[in-house]
């Protein structure tokens, strides 16, 4: 582990973090639209629309800037990460312009049984796969599977759809072994 390594955090959260134990000094505040820079990496966070575990039903918002999803150049390689999120109107397209080579997309879902016990979802599969033929990344890394009871995505479903949708056979699916570390050479 890098105990140098700077860390990107929405900026509402930044003392949240700070006060869970990451030293505020390695901390770099993320604003949607704004972009950070150090040497050959740039972080372009873009906002997400993520669901809340308040009591009750869940609520998907925005929440003031502390839910972001990055795009993240290094040394030429764009790759997008979601996190936890759902599609919204302006995704696609700001993808499509970020033109980001890997995507790692949840594929979890969400349900109303979910929601009704407090478990806020993400993308699910046909969202996910809808949303790479349209940003058409060359490799696709599915998240938020096989993850927790009554919370998981079928990375089959998730294959198959993006095959599907591809007219051109689409892009790689990366789908590493849980837990292990894996090198994705470009």
């Amino acid at each position: 582990m890098n105990d140098q390594a700077k860390i990107v955090v929405p900026a509402p959260v930044t003392d949240v973090a700070a006060d869970g134990g990451l030293a505020r000094d390695r901390l770099i505040p993320a604003v949607q639209g704004s972009l950070i820079k150090d040497r050959d990496v740039t972080v372009h966070p873009l906002p997400a629309l993520h669901g809340m575990d308040d009591p009750g039903p869940a609520v998907y918002e925005f929440r003031d800037g502390r839910f972001l999803s990055y795009l993240i150049d290094i040394g030429g390689v764009r790759v997008f990460h979601a996190g936890d999120g759902l599609l919204y109107p302006e995704l696609a397209p700001a993808l499509q312009e970020l033109a980001p080579e890997i995507m790692l997309l949840p594929i979890n879902g969400r349900d109303f049984m979910r929601e009704q016990a407090g478990l806020v979802g993400n993308m699910d599969e046909a969202e996910a796969a809808w949303l790479c033929d349209q940003v058409r990344p060359a490799y696709i890394i599915p998240m938020h599977y096989e993850m927790f009871a009554h919370n998981r995505g079928d990375v089959g479903r998730f294959a198959s759809l993006v095959h599907e949708q591809a007219a051109d056979g689409g892009p790689v699916l990366v789908m590493p072994s849980r837990g292990r570390p894996f090198t994705l050479e470009i």
